[in-house]
């Protein structure tokens, strides 16, 4: 979670397949949505398909796949919602909201809370063995049993943004926001190494397959690739007191993504070399997700989300008609949740493909909406915020 001012925030969803397709004749709206405030995290998205979103509100939603309300709980006051939820192996939904963790039940019903006595904005990380892993304003890292109870606090250099990732290994990483320290910590609890990344940091860590963690710090410009007993790998140099917000993702071939205030998406080789780059209209906060396909999608605050091929070339765009700076999810069956600065801050809205809306929406491409064809080149035209969209295919 990077530190930053909240907007106003919709959604914007839809789904991809990796047939040739078009869309259908212009259809009406499907469904909207509407929480009681501005919604800033990213979503979450459970096996069932219900989507999880918390508003600054104070509340956390639960949304049904057809657009309808599951359940709503409030948790915090107004502006308490930083944190992103995180799903459980038995469906119980983990959200950070004002000082505390929440524990939620499949059904909405609260299972416990855990004060960390300072405001969360860290999302929680879920260990094999169900321990909970979140960082707190109060510089502090907790492990937390999946009963509620403490099982040990790391207390690190000060603020945690960061959302901690977790080693093939169990050694959970996360960085410190003012020190800018990035830790190593064993699953008990103790100092395993710490890196000194030059900066504050606010991006969360990215964990390769060869154990290689990968972390940009917010104004050096830098992303280090740093080695799994806590040695420099190589650093790669996106531009001097450049601004990285977005945090890295990393491709089945070993590619690191990220963007950055260069207005750029960076592919860098596993080795430390630059692969590609791909510029759009304005800062890329937002962090890369990689499809199936290995499709990269990404937003950028020129509002547009962005899919682009694995090679760096443009799949499609789709313009929300406000800043994106949520990062993108991928849901089981292909479907692309994306976060927009919406004009109206607390609507969430569902329309068919190839229709004329007025405001930043939520926008579902139902498999339905698409025909399968013969054709060399396939496009989908959605009209969203005044400006036409043209997508070279659904995924």
């Amino acid at each position: 979670m990077h530190y930053q001012k909240k907007l106003p925030f919709s959604f914007i969803l839809f789904i991809l397949t990796s047939s040739l397709v078009f869309a259908q004749a212009p259809g009406t709206m499907k469904w909207e949505f509407e929480t009681g405030n501005f919604v800033d995290p990213s979503p979450a998205i459970g096996t069932d398909g219900t989507v999880y979103i918390t508003s600054d509100d104070g509340t956390l939603y639960a949304i049904n796949p057809d657009g309808t309300e599951k359940w709503k709980l409030t948790l915090g006051g107004v502006g308490d919602a930083d944190s992103s939820p995180a799903i459980g192996a038995d469906g119980t939904i983990y959200v950070g909201m004002g000082y505390e963790v929440y524990a939620i039940n499949p059904d909405g019903t609260e299972k416990w809370e855990f004060d960390t006595g300072w405001f969360v904005s860290s999302s929680p990380a879920i260990g094999a063995d169900g321990t909970i892993y979140v960082g707190s304003k109060n510089g502090k890292l907790y492990a937390i049993n999946p009963d509620g109870t403490k099982k040990w606090d790391f207390e690190t250099s000060g603020w945690i943004f960061s959302s901690p990732a977790i080693g093939a290994d169990g050694t959970i990483y996360v960085a410190s926001f003012y020190g800018g320290n990035l830790y190593a910590i064993n699953p008990d609890g103790t100092l395993k190494w710490e890196f000194y990344l030059g900066d504050t940091t606010s991006a969360s860590p990215a964990i390769g397959a060869d154990g290689t963690i990968y972390i940009a710090p917010w104004w050096e410009g830098k992303i280090f690739a740093i080695n799994p007993d806590g040695t420099l790998k190589w650093e790669f140099l996106i531009g001097v007191f450049m601004t990285v917000y977005s945090s890295a993702a990393i491709g089945a071939d070993g590619t690191i993504y990220v963007g950055a205030w260069t207005y750029k998406l960076y592919a860098i080789n596993p080795d430390g070399t630059l692969k590609w780059e791909f510029e759009t209209g304005y800062f890329v906060d937002s962090s890369p997700a990689i499809g199936a396909d290995g499709t990269i999608y990404v937003g950028s605050l020129d509002d547009n989300l962005y899919a682009i091929n694995p090679d760096g070339t443009l799949k499609w765009k789709f313009e929300t008609g406000a800043n994106i700076t949520s990062s993108p999810a991928i849901g089981a069956d292909g479907t692309i949740y994306v976060g927009s600065d919406g004009i109206h801050p607390s609507l969430v809205c569902s329309f068919h493909i190839s229709t004329q809306i007025s405001e930043s929406a939520l926008i579902w491409f139902n498999k339905a909406d698409c025909v399968l064809i013969s054709a060399p080149v396939s496009r989908i035209r959605a009209m969203a915020s005044r400006t036409t969209s043209v997508f070279n295919s659904c995924g």
